[in-house]
């Protein structure tokens, strides 16, 4: 039973070591690009382009270069993007984080998955506009239910103390 289970050690060695390697191929280029990016001060212009999205969004301007390394290259690059670009991630609450988060979910990769789509045979550009449209409506969507609930917290409170009162 137990030389059974060894057997399997190298293939998931060689498998391990070959999907480490993928991901330092995707992360390093980013990496060296955003330290370019810095150096020549060039992530705020940059930023600017998704500014007026993410001032919608009620994020950071901070965000806007992770969440535009995210639509190019996808999850592992914006992740870097984050810890790298933003110095002390202590700085920004929950909410925020998880909105980058999910925005990056739903809109990641486009260059590469719009492409796959064009090949099913769906337009290019009517995929990176659907997924970009939908990541920003969804987190919309999402805000106005948080403070729909927050409010709704907030009445029912007022209305349990008002009966409390007349009681």
């Amino acid at each position: 039973m137990c030389n059974r289970l060894w057997e399997g050690v190298p293939t998931i060695i060689k498998e391990s070591i070959a999907f480490a390697l993928s991901i330092v191929k995707i992360i390093l280029p980013i990496l060296y690009a955003v330290q370019i990016l810095k150096y020549f001060e060039l992530i705020k212009p940059l930023s600017m382009l998704l500014l007026p999205v993410m001032e919608l969004l009620e994020l950071p301007d901070e965000f806007t270069i992770v969440w535009i390394v995210g639509l190019l290259s996808g999850g592992y690059g914006a992740v870097v993007t984050f810890f790298y670009v933003i110095n002390d991630p202590s700085g920004y609450t929950v909410a925020e984080v998880s909105t980058l988060s999910a925005l990056i979910l739903m809109a990641h990769a486009l260059p590469i998955e719009s492409k796959i789509s064009k090949l099913l045979g769906v337009d290019f550009f009517k995929t990176i506009f659907f997924r970009l449209f939908s990541a920003i409506l969804i987190i919309r969507i999402s805000f106005f239910i948080h403070i729909y609930a927050k409010a709704s917290k907030l009445l029912s409170g007022v209305v349990g103390a008002l009966y409390c009162l007349l009681k």
